[in-house]
């Protein structure tokens, strides 16, 4: 009944009810939860403004995506327990919109890139997240030091679930 009801507040509530790792279908609140053996240290960077969903979607053209999520290889891979298959396969075909729309999304993941650092941006956006070897490697402390001092910014170092 809560998984209903968080469906009416918005598509993706009821996987914040759910917890952990699911397969989302529908338009995002159909659930199936999935064996993750993969736990990835992140850093979270989240600009003080959001993305219009709306305008992201709208800029959208779906006949110009170049790369689709492969979701069976990443299935598999999350139960096998093979962390650097999952990063490889990690994509999301609205990035490419938002960054032209939000550029300075595009100088965080520069920034990121300069770090050495792989990221991805989370959803429409606008949080960017980094995979990181570990939470306290170095490059992770120099990314929290670099995004933390603009205050412009909020900076989390977490893991998935």
């Amino acid at each position: 009944q809560l998984m209903e009801l968080a469906a009416q507040l918005g598509s993706d509530m009821p996987f914040c009810v759910l917890g952990g790792t699911a397969l989302a279908t529908g338009k995002g609140e159909i659930l199936e939860p999935l064996n993750n053996k993969v736990n990835l240290p992140l850093i979270l960077i989240k600009p003080n403004f959001g993305a219009s969903t709306k305008m992201v979607y709208q800029s959208l053209r779906v006949n110009h995506i170049k790369s689709h999520p492969a979701t069976a290889k990443m299935i598999a891979a999350l139960a096998e327990g093979n962390r650097q298959q999952v990063i490889e396969l990690l994509g999301n075909v609205l990035e490419e919109v938002t960054l032209e729309l939000y550029p300075e999304l595009a100088e965080i993941k520069s920034q990121l890139r300069k770090l050495g650092i792989a990221s991805l941006m989370s959803g429409s956006g606008t949080t960017i997240f980094g995979v990181l070897p570990d939470l306290y490697c170095q490059q992770a402390v120099a990314a929290k030091e670099l995004f933390a001092e603009k205050n412009q910014y909020q900076v989390f170092l977490t893991t998935t679930i």
